[in-house]
Protein backbone atom coordinates (compact mmCIF):
# COMPACT_ATOMS: atom_id res chain seq x y z
CA UNK A 1 0.00 0.00 0.00
CA UNK A 2 1.74 3.29 -1.29
CA UNK A 3 1.65 6.23 1.20
CA UNK A 4 0.97 9.83 -0.46
CA UNK A 5 3.76 12.04 0.19
CA UNK A 6 3.58 15.98 0.46
CA UNK A 7 3.08 19.05 2.49
CA UNK A 8 0.95 17.19 4.54
CA UNK A 9 2.60 14.07 5.55
CA UNK A 10 4.79 16.05 8.14
CA UNK A 11 1.82 18.07 9.39
CA UNK A 12 1.89 18.82 13.00
CA UNK A 13 5.43 18.54 13.33
CA UNK A 14 7.08 22.03 14.33
CA UNK A 15 9.93 23.93 12.73
CA UNK A 16 12.44 23.92 15.92
CA UNK A 17 13.25 20.73 15.73
CA UNK A 18 11.77 19.65 19.04
CA UNK A 19 8.59 17.34 19.25
CA UNK A 20 5.32 17.35 18.09
CA UNK A 21 3.01 18.93 19.95
CA UNK A 22 0.49 17.04 21.75
CA UNK A 23 -3.30 17.41 23.26
CA UNK A 24 -4.88 17.15 26.53
CA UNK A 25 -6.05 13.90 25.83
CA UNK A 26 -5.04 12.98 22.69
CA UNK A 27 -1.83 11.89 20.28
CA UNK A 28 0.15 14.80 18.62
CA UNK A 29 -1.35 17.47 17.06
CA UNK A 30 -2.04 16.99 13.27
CA UNK A 31 -2.28 12.63 13.69
CA UNK A 32 -5.14 11.22 12.52
CA UNK A 33 -7.73 8.95 14.21
CA UNK A 34 -10.62 10.87 16.72
CA UNK A 35 -9.72 9.54 19.82
CA UNK A 36 -12.40 6.69 20.48
CA UNK A 37 -12.84 6.20 16.62
CA UNK A 38 -13.08 3.41 14.54
CA UNK A 39 -9.20 2.86 13.54
CA UNK A 40 -8.10 5.22 14.83
CA UNK A 41 -4.10 5.72 13.99
CA UNK A 42 -1.28 7.95 16.15
CA UNK A 43 -0.18 8.32 12.42
CA UNK A 44 0.07 11.45 10.54
CA UNK A 45 -2.90 12.76 9.00
CA UNK A 46 -2.26 11.74 5.38
CA UNK A 47 -0.90 8.17 6.36
CA UNK A 48 -4.43 7.62 7.95
CA UNK A 49 -5.94 8.95 5.15
CA UNK A 50 -4.20 6.90 2.90
CA UNK A 51 -4.86 3.81 4.99
CA UNK A 52 -8.65 4.78 5.11
CA UNK A 53 -8.90 5.05 1.40
CA UNK A 54 -7.25 1.90 0.64
CA UNK A 55 -9.58 -0.24 3.01
CA UNK A 56 -8.28 -0.19 6.24
CA UNK A 57 -4.95 -2.04 7.76
CA UNK A 58 -6.04 -5.25 6.66
CA UNK A 59 -5.40 -3.89 2.58
CA UNK A 60 -1.96 -3.40 3.51
CA UNK A 61 0.44 -6.11 1.42
CA UNK A 62 3.13 -6.14 3.81
CA UNK A 63 2.59 -7.53 6.85
CA UNK A 64 5.40 -6.37 9.00
CA UNK A 65 4.51 -2.50 8.13
CA UNK A 66 0.95 -3.41 8.93
CA UNK A 67 2.00 -5.16 12.43
CA UNK A 68 4.24 -2.84 13.62
CA UNK A 69 3.04 0.80 12.30
CA UNK A 70 -0.78 0.57 12.10
CA UNK A 71 -1.30 -0.91 14.80
CA UNK A 72 -5.14 0.60 15.11
CA UNK A 73 -6.50 -1.22 18.16
CA UNK A 74 -6.45 1.65 20.91
CA UNK A 75 -8.73 2.40 23.30
CA UNK A 76 -10.61 6.16 23.65
CA UNK A 77 -8.44 8.87 23.54
CA UNK A 78 -5.25 6.16 22.81
CA UNK A 79 -4.96 5.20 26.44
CA UNK A 80 -4.14 1.92 26.37
CA UNK A 81 -4.81 -1.01 24.39
CA UNK A 82 -8.61 -2.37 24.11
CA UNK A 83 -8.47 -5.82 23.85
CA UNK A 84 -11.79 -6.79 21.39
CA UNK A 85 -9.54 -4.33 18.99
CA UNK A 86 -6.46 -6.23 19.28
CA UNK A 87 -7.79 -9.03 18.79
CA UNK A 88 -9.78 -7.41 15.38
CA UNK A 89 -6.40 -6.06 14.67
CA UNK A 90 -4.48 -9.64 15.09
CA UNK A 91 -6.81 -11.19 12.86
CA UNK A 92 -6.46 -8.48 10.26
CA UNK A 93 -3.06 -8.77 9.96
CA UNK A 94 -3.10 -12.56 9.11
CA UNK A 95 -5.43 -11.68 6.51
CA UNK A 96 -3.00 -10.07 5.00
CA UNK A 97 -1.39 -13.19 4.35
CA UNK A 98 -4.39 -14.23 1.83
CA UNK A 99 -3.21 -11.93 -0.86
CA UNK A 100 -1.35 -14.17 -3.68
CA UNK A 101 1.55 -11.85 -3.68
CA UNK A 102 3.18 -13.47 -0.59
CA UNK A 103 3.38 -16.16 -2.57
CA UNK A 104 5.34 -14.75 -5.23
CA UNK A 105 7.85 -12.93 -3.18
CA UNK A 106 8.62 -16.26 -1.29
CA UNK A 107 8.98 -17.87 -4.51
CA UNK A 108 11.56 -15.16 -5.00
CA UNK A 109 13.61 -15.00 -1.94
CA UNK A 110 13.84 -18.96 -2.02
CA UNK A 111 15.04 -18.77 -5.93
CA UNK A 112 18.10 -16.13 -4.40
CA UNK A 113 18.60 -18.14 -1.86
CA UNK A 114 19.25 -21.39 -4.25
CA UNK A 115 21.63 -19.25 -6.43
CA UNK A 116 23.83 -18.15 -3.68
CA UNK A 117 24.02 -21.80 -2.52
CA UNK A 118 24.92 -22.65 -6.44
CA UNK A 119 27.48 -20.22 -6.41
CA UNK A 120 28.83 -21.72 -3.17
CA UNK A 121 29.23 -24.63 -4.60
CA UNK A 122 31.29 -23.42 -8.07
CA UNK A 123 33.61 -22.64 -5.42
CA UNK A 124 33.99 -25.47 -4.24
CA UNK A 125 31.38 -25.61 -1.10
CA UNK A 126 29.59 -28.35 0.13
CA UNK A 127 25.81 -27.02 0.47
CA UNK A 128 22.57 -28.46 1.37
CA UNK A 129 18.69 -27.57 1.87
CA UNK A 130 16.44 -29.24 4.51
CA UNK A 131 13.05 -29.08 4.84
CA UNK A 132 11.40 -28.95 8.05
CA UNK A 133 7.42 -28.88 8.60
CA UNK A 134 6.56 -27.20 12.16
CA UNK A 135 5.04 -29.96 14.20
CA UNK A 136 3.71 -27.44 17.03
CA UNK A 137 3.39 -23.68 16.49
CA UNK A 138 6.60 -21.46 16.12
CA UNK A 139 7.24 -18.39 18.39
CA UNK A 140 10.09 -15.73 17.01
CA UNK A 141 10.67 -12.34 18.24
CA UNK A 142 8.01 -12.35 21.30
CA UNK A 143 10.05 -9.61 23.07
CA UNK A 144 10.53 -7.62 20.00
CA UNK A 145 9.55 -3.97 21.76
CA UNK A 146 5.74 -3.46 20.46
CA UNK A 147 2.50 -1.47 21.60
CA UNK A 148 0.94 -4.84 22.05
CA UNK A 149 3.54 -5.92 24.37
CA UNK A 150 4.38 -9.24 22.05
CA UNK A 151 5.74 -9.01 18.50
CA UNK A 152 7.18 -11.49 15.38
CA UNK A 153 10.11 -11.40 13.68
CA UNK A 154 9.35 -10.69 10.08
CA UNK A 155 10.92 -10.01 7.07
CA UNK A 156 11.40 -6.12 7.07
CA UNK A 157 10.79 -6.07 3.13
CA UNK A 158 8.90 -9.33 2.31
CA UNK A 159 6.70 -8.74 5.27
CA UNK A 160 6.70 -12.95 5.94
CA UNK A 161 8.01 -14.63 9.16
CA UNK A 162 11.31 -16.11 8.79
CA UNK A 163 14.35 -17.51 11.32
CA UNK A 164 17.56 -15.76 11.10
CA UNK A 165 20.41 -17.50 10.34
CA UNK A 166 21.84 -16.81 13.47
CA UNK A 167 19.25 -18.23 15.63
CA UNK A 168 19.31 -21.52 13.48
CA UNK A 169 23.31 -21.56 14.20
CA UNK A 170 22.81 -21.39 17.66
CA UNK A 171 20.13 -23.94 17.92
CA UNK A 172 22.21 -26.05 15.64
CA UNK A 173 25.68 -25.22 17.63
CA UNK A 174 23.43 -26.53 21.23
CA UNK A 175 22.57 -29.63 19.29
CA UNK A 176 26.37 -30.22 18.56
CA UNK A 177 27.74 -29.75 21.96
CA UNK A 178 24.76 -31.70 23.55
CA UNK A 179 25.64 -34.74 21.21
CA UNK A 180 29.38 -34.16 20.74
CA UNK A 181 30.93 -32.14 23.87
CA UNK A 182 31.36 -28.22 23.97
CA UNK A 183 35.16 -29.12 23.61
CA UNK A 184 34.82 -31.50 21.21
CA UNK A 185 37.64 -30.09 18.29
CA UNK A 186 34.89 -30.83 15.38
CA UNK A 187 32.00 -28.71 17.10
CA UNK A 188 34.89 -25.86 17.52
CA UNK A 189 36.06 -26.06 13.98
CA UNK A 190 32.45 -26.35 12.48
CA UNK A 191 31.06 -23.01 14.57
CA UNK A 192 34.23 -21.30 15.78
CA UNK A 193 35.56 -20.74 19.20
CA UNK A 194 32.99 -19.44 22.03
CA UNK A 195 32.21 -16.14 22.20
CA UNK A 196 34.86 -15.01 24.58
CA UNK A 197 37.51 -16.70 23.10
CA UNK A 198 39.29 -15.55 19.77
CA UNK A 199 36.92 -13.54 18.02
CA UNK A 200 38.68 -13.03 14.63
CA UNK A 201 38.13 -17.05 14.66
CA UNK A 202 35.40 -18.47 12.78
CA UNK A 203 33.52 -21.78 12.09
CA UNK A 204 33.53 -23.38 8.42
CA UNK A 205 29.84 -23.35 8.62
CA UNK A 206 27.38 -20.98 6.95
CA UNK A 207 23.69 -20.68 7.86
CA UNK A 208 21.27 -18.83 6.08
CA UNK A 209 18.07 -17.42 6.92
CA UNK A 210 15.40 -19.87 6.95
CA UNK A 211 12.04 -18.42 4.79
CA UNK A 212 8.81 -20.39 4.80
CA UNK A 213 7.51 -21.96 1.64
CA UNK A 214 4.38 -20.43 0.41
CA UNK A 215 1.23 -22.08 1.89
CA UNK A 216 2.87 -21.45 5.92
CA UNK A 217 -0.37 -20.07 8.06
CA UNK A 218 -0.39 -17.64 11.10
CA UNK A 219 -2.30 -18.00 14.41
CA UNK A 220 -2.92 -16.15 17.29
CA UNK A 221 -1.96 -17.78 20.71
CA UNK A 222 -2.41 -16.71 24.12
CA UNK A 223 -0.58 -17.02 27.52
CA UNK A 224 -2.09 -16.44 30.48
CA UNK A 225 -0.24 -14.57 33.52
CA UNK A 226 -1.72 -15.39 37.21
CA UNK A 227 0.54 -13.58 38.93
CA UNK A 228 1.63 -9.84 37.15
CA UNK A 229 1.89 -7.93 40.19
CA UNK A 230 4.45 -10.56 41.40
CA UNK A 231 6.30 -10.75 37.91
CA UNK A 232 6.66 -6.64 38.21
CA UNK A 233 7.67 -6.66 41.54
CA UNK A 234 5.63 -5.09 42.94
CA UNK A 235 3.52 -7.78 45.86
CA UNK A 236 3.45 -11.08 46.63
CA UNK A 237 1.87 -14.09 44.57
CA UNK A 238 -1.43 -14.54 45.97
CA UNK A 239 -4.68 -17.19 44.82
CA UNK A 240 -6.76 -13.49 44.49
CA UNK A 241 -4.92 -11.99 41.55
CA UNK A 242 -6.23 -12.35 38.55
CA UNK A 243 -5.32 -13.85 35.53
CA UNK A 244 -3.83 -11.96 32.68
CA UNK A 245 -4.38 -13.11 29.30
CA UNK A 246 -1.85 -11.98 26.79
CA UNK A 247 -2.19 -12.38 22.83
CA UNK A 248 0.45 -12.98 20.45
CA UNK A 249 0.67 -13.94 17.06
CA UNK A 250 2.61 -16.93 15.66
CA UNK A 251 3.50 -19.16 12.83
CA UNK A 252 1.13 -22.36 12.62
CA UNK A 253 1.74 -26.01 13.13
CA UNK A 254 2.03 -27.34 9.73
CA UNK A 255 4.11 -24.92 7.98
CA UNK A 256 7.58 -25.80 5.92
CA UNK A 257 10.31 -24.17 6.27
CA UNK A 258 13.67 -24.38 4.20
CA UNK A 259 17.17 -24.60 6.19
CA UNK A 260 20.02 -23.48 3.90
CA UNK A 261 23.78 -24.82 5.30
CA UNK A 262 26.74 -24.39 3.44
CA UNK A 263 30.58 -25.62 4.67
CA UNK A 264 33.29 -23.56 3.20
CA UNK A 265 35.88 -26.15 4.26
CA UNK A 266 36.45 -29.40 1.71
CA UNK A 267 38.14 -31.82 4.50
CA UNK A 268 34.78 -30.94 6.88
CA UNK A 269 32.67 -31.35 4.28
CA UNK A 270 33.93 -35.28 2.93
CA UNK A 271 34.24 -36.70 6.40
CA UNK A 272 31.78 -34.72 8.77
CA UNK A 273 28.66 -33.94 6.18
CA UNK A 274 26.84 -36.42 7.84
CA UNK A 275 27.42 -35.20 11.39
CA UNK A 276 26.24 -31.92 10.61
CA UNK A 277 22.91 -33.33 9.27
CA UNK A 278 22.43 -35.22 12.58
CA UNK A 279 23.27 -31.62 14.32
CA UNK A 280 20.47 -29.82 12.09
CA UNK A 281 18.07 -32.35 12.13
CA UNK A 282 18.85 -32.81 16.14
CA UNK A 283 17.99 -29.07 16.67
CA UNK A 284 14.53 -28.98 14.39
CA UNK A 285 13.51 -31.91 16.27
CA UNK A 286 14.19 -29.96 19.85
CA UNK A 287 12.78 -26.95 18.74
CA UNK A 288 13.77 -23.52 17.17
CA UNK A 289 12.46 -19.83 18.59
CA UNK A 290 10.97 -18.74 21.44
CA UNK A 291 9.10 -20.70 24.57
CA UNK A 292 10.89 -23.79 23.70
CA UNK A 293 10.33 -25.18 27.37
CA UNK A 294 6.84 -24.90 26.69
CA UNK A 295 6.73 -27.07 23.53
CA UNK A 296 6.63 -24.15 20.98
CA UNK A 297 8.85 -24.35 17.57
CA UNK A 298 9.53 -28.11 17.22
CA UNK A 299 10.20 -29.53 13.55
CA UNK A 300 9.93 -32.83 11.93
CA UNK A 301 12.58 -33.75 8.97
CA UNK A 302 10.54 -34.03 5.46
CA UNK A 303 13.36 -33.79 3.02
Amino acid sequence: MSVPRGPQAGRGAPSGGGGARRGQNGPPAGHGGVPGGHGALPLPSATVQAIQAAGGVGRCSNLSLALNRFVDAWRPGFAGVDDARRRQFLAACIGILQDARVGVLLDQYQARQAALLESYRRDGWQRQIVRGRLTRRLVIGLGIAHPLETNLALHRIGGFPYLPGSTVKGGVRAAAEELDGADSDVVRRAFGPASDEDAHARGVLVFLDAFPEPGFRLAVDVMTPHHRAYYTGSEPPADWQSPNPILFPCVERGSVFRFAVACRDSDTATSGWGQIMDWLNEALRDGLGGKRSAGYGAFEVIG
